[in-house]
């Protein structure tokens, strides 16, 4: 509740949640990532709590749970634009500001994939 609260009062953008995951821009997962990292941190804060099951405790970095990684997918793209977002997700992100998105979704339309 804490990420959709934030991207509807904070952020000012529209989010989907589906189950435990997230619908919303590219351009916002980034902060959709960061958002479910704290979620995770504040809610295991304290690693060795007994209420913690034990499988979750195994193999966790002391004190912090977190997240190991994040799956996205996406409607038919270009190369250009799949190569941008695998980019991102990488942490390659120098020069990727919203011109740099607009101009390349302008470039590349969005395809829906075949049913």
């Amino acid at each position: 509740m804490k990420v959709i609260d934030h991207f509807i009062n904070v952020e000012r953008k529209p989010i989907i949640s589906v189950h435990d995951s997230f619908i919303c821009s590219v351009i916002d997962t980034k902060t959709l990532k960061l958002l479910i990292n704290d979620g995770y941190n504040e809610l295991f804060k304290n690693i060795n709590d007994i209420s913690i099951p034990k499988t979750l405790r195994a193999g966790a970095v002391e004190g912090v749970v977190g997240l190991k990684g994040i799956k996205a997918t996406n409607v038919e793209l270009s190369s250009r634009l799949s190569e941008a977002i695998c980019n991102w997700f990488e942490g390659e992100t120098d020069g990727m500001n919203g011109k740099f998105w607009d101009k390349l979704m302008t470039m590349d339309t969005v395809q829906e994939p075949p049913i």
